[in-house]
């Protein structure tokens, strides 16, 4: 705590462990243990805030609030302690023995989004959160989610047991998933089980025609991994030793693993530095006599420049395999990923956007031969039982993930839509915080299985994240031409300026889409904290005015709220 900060508390009762930011304003208050105040905090007195609290920056606390344990309040929040706080109510001014202190309550584990108001006399109840922007006007229910102005009931969440440190916030949350349809689950899975039959078979054979019509193709082939479908779909192309397939060094290993078990050389080609996808620009420059092919990987959800690909494919005779492993449902200009190139791949591992309960992936493909090629390579290259055509391997999907997938697969279009509502949001949320958030092409729709953000001193800046408790990810550190695995490919430091910028400097925040707006308004807070702290947004003098240091324009304008009746069904 500052020389400054601390003649800026008078009569303060403070808890042990509670830190305070500097250019706050406290007087005859309590603050309790393990709390946190954020700058430009102002707190009047009487005013009591419990255990574990976050208050963050730019937020009024007047006379008569009593805050419990355990609640998150936002940037800028106002409460408002009278009923008519600059006039009495025929429209004269106030003079002081008209005024009254109506006190507010904020019950426990309660979180109150950025640039909300409260009004005097209303009680927030236990667990309930309250949006962004939205106008308290009067009592919020004990786990209800309210919005809007004035803040109307949206739905109710679960209870939440008690915070007994910094609230956290999961990169991921399968669990919660799972609990929204665990209903529909679990008779699949005794089906299955009832049936025996645990690899391929029938939920598997309709999953690939419900995920191939979905994806607007002809035909969908199931397999084990999206590693798997990697590897067949090349194979299906022809690829082979002495063989080259250009590609991006910025995705997942698994990628550049696919085209080596074929034996064929990984080429590969820097990225667009805002689409974070292969740049189509360099492409013609990496082809000879050798290359047969090119995968392009719709990284993070954003579907790659895919008429700028097959303009060149085209022109030099290569076949395009998608990787779509983290693009269920995207699209570029209308059409579905994955059904654009000659053969599409997708992965259902247990974290995508559509997942299994384990592992799985798929090749999609409008050409028929492809598609026979492929359940024959799956399948030990069988052609009939013992009879086998070609050298296969053993891929097959497990009947239990098919029918699992097809129960997710009916939800996705609205999971889908979440993580886009999600992502406006962080963008709004952060704009002006420093970061740079992720740019949706206007020609894409972008699904969000990762939404990463870039900065500088990345690795710093998310262990500070950590220690606010919020989990984020690194997709992806090192590119792979830098991996020790493929050293011999004989690359170095500085061939892909874009690729390693890129490798140091994103950090995936929290993205799925049981996110609440609670859980991501904790997410800003300290994206905005750790931003400040770093100095990646500059004060303005004086005044608390906050002035980016560097900014990427987001995407898309914010779905309104709907207008819901302030009841608890």
């Amino acid at each position: 705590m500052s020389d400054y900060t601390k003649q800026s508390l008078r009569n303060v009762k403070l808890g042990e462990n509670t830190r305070m930011a500097d250019f706050v304003n406290l007087y005859e208050c309590e603050v309790g243990d393990n709390s946190r105040i954020g700058a430009f905090v102002e707190v009047q007195k009487n005013a009591k805030i419990g255990k574990n609290v976050k208050v963050s920056s730019h937020t009024f606390i007047c006379e008569g609030v009593t805050i419990e344990d355990d609640v998150f309040v936002g940037h800028n929040v106002s409460f408002i302690n009278d009923k008519y706080p600059r006039a009495t109510a025929n429209g004269a001014l106030q003079t002081e023995a008209d005024w009254e202190c109506i006190p507010t309550l904020v019950k426990k584990g309660a979180s109150i989004g950025t640039s909300s108001t409260v009004l005097c006399g209303v009680t927030i109840g236990a667990n309930a959160i309250v949006g962004a922007g939205s106008v308290v006007t009067r009592d919020v229910p004990d786990n209800a989610v309210v919005a809007g102005v004035p803040a109307r009931f949206i739905r109710s969440v679960e209870p939440q047991p008690a915070a007994t440190g910094p609230l956290p916030v999961p990169f991921l949350d399968l669990k919660a998933q799972y609990r929204s349809i665990k209903s529909e689950i679990q008779p699949v899975v005794t089906k299955v089980l009832e049936s025996c039959s645990f690899v391929l078979g029938e939920e598997v054979a309709a999953f690939e025609r419900e995920f191939a019509a979905y994806q607007q193709a002809d035909h969908g082939i199931a397999v084990n991994t999206g590693t798997s479908a990697l590897h067949l779909a090349l194979l299906s192309a022809g690829i082979g030793p002495g063989d080259e397939v250009i590609t991006t060094p910025f995705t997942f290993v698994a990628t550049v693993a696919a085209i080596v078990y074929t034996g064929a050389r990984p080429v590969f080609v820097d990225i667009d530095p805002v689409t974070l996808t292969i740049d189509p620009s360099r492409i013609e420059a990496a082809i000879t006599p050798n290359t047969k092919a090119i995968v392009p990987v719709h990284i993070h959800g954003q579907a790659a420049d895919m008429d700028a690909i097959m303009e060149v494919a085209r022109f030099y005779e290569l076949t395009v395999i998608e990787d779509a492993c983290q693009a269920h449902g995207a699209e570029y200009k209308g059409r579905r990923v994955g059904s654009i190139g000659s053969l599409g791949c997708f992965s259902f591992y247990p974290g995508k956007n559509l997942g299994a309960y384990g592992e799985g992936g798929m090749v999609i493909t409008n050409d028929r031969k492809h598609a026979a090629t492929i359940r024959m390579l799956r399948d030990w290259g069988a052609e009939n039982k013992y009879l086998h055509t070609l050298r296969g391997y053993n891929y097959r999907m497990e009947g239990l993930q098919g029918a699992i997938l097809r129960v997710k697969l009916r939800h996705l279009e609205n999971w889908t839509n979440a993580r886009r509502t999600i992502a406006r949001r962080y963008d709004e949320l952060l704009e002006g915080s420093g970061v740079a958030i992720p740019r949706q092409m206007p020609f894409n729709r972008h699904v969000y299985h990762i939404y990463a953000v870039r900065v500088p001193q990345r690795d710093a800046f998310q262990k500070a994240m950590t220690a606010q408790g919020i989990q984020t990810g690194i997709h992806y550190p090192i590119p792979v031409h830098l991996q020790p695995a493929h050293a011999d490919l004989g690359y170095k430091a500085g061939d892909f300026p874009h690729a390693e910028a890129a490798a140091a400097e994103v950090l995936s925040l929290p993205m799925f889409a049981e996110l609440t707006p609670a859980q991501q308004d904790l997410v800003v807070s300290a994206v905005r904290e750790v931003a400040e702290v770093q100095g990646l947004v500059k004060q303005g003098p004086g005044t608390g005015d906050q002035e980016p240091v560097k900014q990427v324009s987001g995407s898309g304008d914010q779905e309104p709220v709907k207008d819901f009746d302030f009841t608890v069904p």
